[in-house]
């Protein structure tokens, strides 16, 4: 898989480089902060279900699964919004090309009403 990065072209100055100092230094920080929630929450339902007593509860189980799965789209969103502000978001080539080819073959059908 080719990764490709959306890159504004600009002068490197001191101050773009501080810049992107900053960006990447909070970008660490909203991972750490993500992954480490994340991690806790599954680490707790995992533990939970190596007992009975946690079998009686797979209602907690589920809702933390909810919320492992909130917390990951929500640090995957700011993540993407520091990088795409500082001009150097992550673009999956393959991938938009399947959303491109989706939305074609939904547009196709709105003439056929």
């Amino acid at each position: 898989m080719r990764k490709a990065i959306n890159a504004q072209p600009e002068q490197t100055t001191a101050k773009t480089i501080a810049t992107l100092g900053e960006t990447i230094a909070f970008l660490d920080c909203l991972a750490q902060d993500g992954f480490s929630k994340i991690s806790a929450i599954a680490k707790l339902a995992r533990r939970s279900l190596e007992t009975p007593e946690g079998h009686q509860h797979i209602g907690d189980i589920f809702s933390a699964l909810e919320v492992i799965a909130h917390t990951a789209d929500e640090y995957e969103n700011s993540i993407n919004y520091e990088a795409e502000s500082a001009g150097f978001n992550y673009k999956e080539a393959n991938l938009r090309k399947c959303w491109t080819a989706s939305a074609a073959f939904k547009n196709s059908f709105r003439g056929q009403k």
